[in-house]
C-alpha cells in the first residue's frame, strides 16, 4: 500500500487506493428502483447537466484543451456529439425525461473567439436559441461560465492562462458580456468549475490536464487567481443584479476513517481540508485552511483585507461536484472497501456514504441555510450499454443519502444535477468513459439512445413532481 504524502494535493484528487475488505457499518438502502423509498423530496428537483466543450463541437476557435491533446496525442473533441446543430433534439429528450433544471456551460472561445476580444454574434445566437427553446420546454437553466475549455490565446505569448494576475480582468470582462447578454433567462449562475481540479491537474505535478503547466507552485498559484477571478466577477454580478444567485462549483470526495481510531479521524480531516477547504475556506472564512497557510504565504498568496470581503461575499449558493469516496486509515493511506462498485474511470467507485457525509459537512461547516446544489454526481459504469443497472444502482444509492439528509434539514439541499445527460468527450480520457442517460453512438451518425437510467429518472422525477414519493 502506497502513502500519499501531506500536501501533495494533486495526488489526491484522482489517486488510484489499494482495495481493503472493510465491512460496511450500515445497509445503507441501496434501492435499484426506489418504489418504496421513505423520504419526502419537497422541494428538491432532479436535474442534469453538460459541459460545452464536451458536448458541443463546431467551436470557431481553439481551446487550451485543443492544443494540450494535439501536443500529447490524445483523442481529440473533434465535433463532440454535434450538440450545436442538434440541440432541440437533445433538450426535447430532456423534456420527455421530465427535466425541469439543466445546467449546463457557456464557451468563452464561441463567445469570444480571437484575442481582440471582439464578440461572436453567431456564438451569442446560439446560446440565445438554446436558451429560449429550455424555456419553451419548462426547463429552468443554471449555466456555468467556465468549465475548463480556456481560450487558447490566453494561454500564449506573454499570457499565461490562470497563472496569469491579466485573468481576473479578462474573466471580469468576459462574465460582463455574458451577464448583460443572458441573465434574463438564466435561474442561477456559477463561475468556475471545479477549481481543484484545474489547479491540481493542470497546475499540478501529475500534470494529466491542459495546459500542463505543471509544478507545485503553478498548482497554488493557479488556484488563488481563480478564487479572486470569481470574486471578482460575484462582486460585479451582486452589484448590478443584486437578486440574482451566482457561486463557485467546487468538487470534493469524501474521505471517511478507515477505524475509529483519532489518526484516522485526524488524516480524513487532513485530506478533506487541502481539497475542499482549500477553496471553500476562503469563500466563507476569508483565508485558507491552515495546513496550507504557511506554504501559500511564503508564495506571496495572502488575501488583502478588500479581497477578504469580496470572496466572503461572492457565494449566494453553495454549488458541490461529489462523485466517490475513499476511506484513510491512521497513517493517511487511502484504500476501498472491496464490495464497492467500480467504473470504467480507476478513480471512482460507487459508495453513496459520501453523499451523506459531505453534504453535513457542508452544512455543520459552512453554512445551514444557504442553498445547496449538487451540480455533478454520476458515474462511467463498468458494464454500460443499454440497461446500465450499474448507473441506477450508483444514482438510486446517491439520491437516496442526499434526501436523507434533506430530511433531517441539515443542510438546504435544493438540487441534483446528474451527469451526464448524454455521453461526451471526456477530456484527458477522451470518449473512453461514458456518463451519460444518453448514449451517443459514435459508429452510427451519433445517433441518441436513452438508457434505463434515463427511464429510471424519468419516472423518479415525476413521482417526485407529483409527491408520490
Amino acid at each position: 500500500m502506497e502513502e500519499i504524502p501531506m500536501g501533495r494535493i494533486e495526488e489526491i484528487i484522482f489517486f488510484f487506493p489499494p482495495e481493503k475488505k472493510k465491512p460496511p457499518e450500515k445497509n445503507h438502502m441501496r434501492y435499484l428502483f426506489m418504489f418504496f423509498l421513505p423520504v419526502l423530496a419537497t422541494g428538491v428537483f432532479i436535474g442534469t447537466a453538460t459541459s460545452s466543450y464536451q458536448i458541443e463541437g463546431m467551436l470557431p476557435g481553439r481551446t487550451i484543451w485543443d492544443v494540450y491533446t494535439d501536443q500529447h496525442g490524445l483523442e481529440s473533441v473533434g465535433n463532440a456529439t454535434m450538440h450545436y446543430l442538434r440541440f432541440r433534439e437533445d433538450l426535447g429528450l430532456m423534456a420527455r425525461m421530465n427535466v425541469r433544471a439543466y445546467r449546463m456551460s457557456l464557451s468563452w472561445t464561441r463567445i469570444m473567439p480571437s484575442r481582440n476580444g471582439e464578440v461572436d454574434t453567431a456564438g451569442l445566437r446560439f446560446y440565445h436559441d438554446v436558451l429560449d427553446e429550455c424555456r419553451r420546454l419548462g426547463i429552468a437553466v443554471y449555466a456555468t461560465l467556465y468549465h475548463w475549455d480556456l481560450p487558447a490565446y490566453l494561454d500564449e505569448g506573454e499570457n499565461r492562462g490562470w497563472l496569469d494576475p491579466g485573468i481576473v480582468g479578462w474573466f471580469l470582462g468576459y462574465a460582463q458580456r455574458v451577464f448583460e447578454e443572458f441573465d434574463s433567462k438564466v435561474a442561477a449562475w456559477f463561475t468556475i468549475n471545479e477549481p481543484l481540479t484545474t489547479s491540481a491537474q493542470g497546475y499540478g505535478t501529475t500534470c494529466g490536464f491542459a495546459p500542463g503547466r505543471c509544478s507545485r507552485e503553478n498548482m497554488l498559484v493557479s488556484a488563488h487567481y481563480q478564487l479572486l477571478a470569481h470574486a471578482a466577477v460575484a462582486r460585479y454580478y451582486l452589484g448590478h443584479y443584486p437578486n440574482g444567485r451566482i457561486g463557485m462549483v467546487l468538487n470534493s470526495n469524501w474521505f471517511e476513517p478507515l477505524d475509529g481510531s483519532d489518526d484516522a479521524r485526524k488524516w480524513s480531516e487532513k485530506r478533506l481540508a487541502e481539497t475542499y477547504g482549500w477553496f471553500m475556506d476562503p469563500l466563507f472564512f476569508g483565508q485558507y485552511p491552515e495546513i496550507l497557510r504557511d506554504e501559500t504565504a511564503g508564495l506571496g498568496l495572502v488575501f488583502s483585507e478588500e479581497q477578504k470581503a469580496a470572496l466572503m461575499g461572492s457565494s449566494t449558493l453553495i454549488a458541490v461536484n461529489h462523485y466517490t469516496t475513499y476511506y484513510v486509515d491512521a497513517n493517511g493511506e487511502g484504500s476501498v472497501d472491496r464490495a464497492w462498485d467500480r467504473s470504467q474511470a480507476p478513480w471512482l467507485f460507487d459508495a453513496p456514504i459520501g453523499m451523506e457525509r459531505l453534504l453535513r459537512h457542508i452544512g455543520e461547516r459552512y453554512s445551514s441555510t444557504l442553498p445547496v446544489y449538487v451540480t455533478e454526481f454520476g458515474v462511467c459504469a463498468l458494464r454500460d450499454g443499454p440497461v446500465d443497472l450499474g448507473r441506477v444502482h450508483y444514482l438510486s444509492g446517491y439520491i437516496d443519502r442526499a434526501l436523507a439528509v434533506h430530511r433531517e434539514r441539515v443542510v438546504n439541499l435544493v438540487g441534483l444535477f446528474v451527469w451526464s445527460f448524454l455521453d461526451n468527450f471526456e477530456w484527458a480520457s477522451g470518449y473512453s468513459q461514458t456518463y451519460g442517460l444518453v448514449g451517443i453512438d459514435r459508429g452510427h451518425g451519433l445517433a441518441r439512445d436513452p438508457r434505463l437510467s434515463y427511464s429510471f429518472l424519468q419516472d423518479l422525477i415525476h413521482r417526485l413532481s407529483d409527491g408520490s414519493v
